[in-house]
Formats: structure tokens, sequence, C-alpha cells
């Protein structure tokens, strides 16, 4: 009797860490597939970037918005950002075409350029996400890990407990979150940046190039396909956890 307690208990508390690791990977899927695939931040650009106020066109601010991407979550090369900077101003023939790298970061209005400040925000982004990197590879790690475990010791039963609970976690946390967006997405995106970054060093101005390549929009929709990625894997976990639930049922009857 005291062994089938054991046993019993064991696989409550191991079934718990797997819900819970699960629903922080589906979490962190949405937030690897907006950082980590390079045609989201493309498509959302080309949609939402303003450039009819900027001296650039379009097309001008979409490479810049790519640029200024990779430099934040990609190869992180100064002197490829500012390149690309000092080519769209030479493109547009403005009067600071000729202005070299340090004239960029430090003497030229940042409706042209990004300058210091700007750098240090993509530089505390970057350090941000290096930092997630390997939490967030151990969290799906772990998941994977207690998921094989818990199938080989207790069988079908809990992995469909745990696949559906984990999803219907992430539901309700991301109606929480929406509702929040909803209410008013500047200051939860004012709270969002407070909770990471020092007070004044993410504020810039409205017709900043920064602002201009991703506007409240942008973020908006980074924030729609963030939500549809974790919730469509959230949805069909809990579907298999039912399908395997039911099945479960059925073969005790």
């Amino acid at each position: 009797m005291e062994s089938i307690v054991k046993a019993a208990t064991q696989e409550k508390i191991i079934c718990i860490i797997t819900s819970i690791a699960l629903a922080v990977t589906y979490f962190v899927a949405g937030f690897a597939v907006c950082v980590g695939v390079p045609y989201v931040t493309q498509f959302l650009s080309e949609q939402n970037s303003v450039y009819e106020s900027t001296p650039f066109t379009e097309q001008q601010i979409n490479e810049l918005a790519m640029a200024t991407r990779d430099y934040t979550v990609g190869s992180h090369n100064l002197d490829a950002l500012m390149s690309e900077i000092s080519k769209a101003n030479a493109e547009a023939n403005t009067q600071y075409a000729q202005a070299s790298q340090e004239e960029l970061l430090t003497d030229v209005p940042d409706e042209y350029t990004l300058n210091e400040s700007a750098i240090a925000h993509l530089d505390d982004v970057n350090e941000l996400v290096s930092t997630l990197y390997f939490p967030m590879f151990g969290v799906v790690a772990i998941a994977a890990f207690c998921f094989m475990a818990m199938f080989k010791m207790f069988g079908t039963k809990p992995v469909g407990k745990a696949l559906f609970y984990s999803g219907v976690a992430v539901l309700i946390a991301f109606a929480v979150i929406s509702i929040c967006a909803l209410v008013g997405f500047s200051g939860f995106f004012a709270g969002i940046h407070a909770l990471f970054f020092q007070p004044g060093t993410w504020v810039f101005p409205v017709d900043s190039l920064l602002i201009s390549m991703y506007p409240q929009s942008f973020w908006m929709g980074m924030g729609l396909c963030w939500l549809i990625v974790s919730c469509v894997l959230a949805a069909l976990s809990i579907v298999f956890g039912r399908v395997i639930l039911k099945r479960q049922t059925d073969s005790s009857k």
C-alpha cells in the first residue's frame, strides 16, 4: 500500500513538473519565432514601419529595420549596421550622406540615424536575449526529459494530463496578457520594458529612426505573432492530451 501511494505521489509530482515545463516551452516557442525568424520582422516592417515622415523611402526603412534586427539579435556587428545607415543616407542624398560612423553616432539628428542612445538600448536588448538563451533551452530540455521519463515510468495517462493542463495554462496566461494589452497597450508595453531596462533608456522621440522602423503597431504585430504561435501549440497540446485521456478511459471500461 505504501509503495502504491509513493508511486502515485511521484507520478503527480513529475506530471506537475512536466506540465509547467511544457507550458513554458510553448511560451518560449512563440518568443523564438519572433526573435529567430527574420521574415517576421521583414513582414511586420513592410506592414507597419513609417517612412512618410522620414528622409528615406519605404524600401530603405525596411532594409534598415532588417539591419537593425540583425544587430540586435543576430550578428551584433555595429560596423555593418552603421554602414547600412550611411548607405541609406547616401541613397536618399541627405545632408549627412558623407558623415562618418562617429558623426552618425554622436552628431547627426536621430531622424537620420541610430545614435548612441539607440545603440545602447539595442545592446541592452541583445544582452537580455543572449542571457535568456540558455535558460530557455534548459526548460525545453527539462520538458523533453520529464516527458519521456514520465511515459516510461507511468505510461500514457499522465502524459495526456501533462499535455492537457500545460495547454490550458498557456491559453489562460495569454488570455490574461491579451486583456491587459487590449486595455492599454502603451501602458502594458511600458510595464514590460520597465521590468528589464533602466528608466529612460528605451524612450525615444516619435520621429526618430528607431521608432519609425518599429512603431507601436509593429510591436502589436510582434505580440500577435507570439500569441498565435504559442496558442496554436497550446491548443494542439490540449487536443492530443484529450485524445490520450479518452483512449485511456475507453480502454479501462
